[in-house]
């Protein structure tokens, strides 16, 4: 079932997968991946509290789902929860530090608390590990200009 709503998903046929995603965790209510993919569909359709709900799931089953921290702080992020997302990021690149996208990521959390010398340090990371990170090298790039002032 969690196959089959993969491939739902990637036709973006969202209704489906979600029944195919609920089957197969009423047949096994373990199964943390088919939270997790859930929590995906979710978060592409724009649901996320519930997505959030799908991902906290998936992690108290399986504590080491990296990915079920980096969605769930996407999610988190949408809701405007900083704090929340901010520990997810810290603890996706915690297990993963060679990941690029996460300091981008947490980079931009930061940024959104005002936090802009632990931001800047996190989009640079993100840039040293892919230097062809353009969105990170933009982001850096906005925080460094001077704000205006209006007169």
């Amino acid at each position: 079932f969690v196959v089959c709503g993969l491939a739902l998903h990637s036709k973006k046929d969202y209704d489906a997968a979600i029944l195919e995603f609920e089957t197969a965790i009423r047949l096994d209510p373990k199964n943390a991946n088919a939270f997790g993919a859930k929590g995906d569909v979710l978060v592409d359709t724009e649901k996320y509290k519930e997505a959030a709900e799908q991902f906290t799931t998936a992690i108290a089953i399986q504590p080491g789902l990296n990915r079920a921290y980096i969605q769930r702080g996407w999610a988190n992020y949408n809701l405007g929860k900083l704090g929340l997302a901010l520990a997810d990021y810290t603890r996706a690149i915690k297990a993963t530090p060679s990941i690029a996208e996460l300091y981008y990521l947490r980079g931009i959390v930061y940024r959104d608390q005002k936090k802009l010398a632990q931001a800047a340090a996190d989009l640079r990371k993100a840039i040293k590990l892919d230097p062809n990170y353009e969105d990170a090298k933009l982001e850096l790039a906005l925080m460094s200009k001077p704000a205006k002032k209006n007169r």
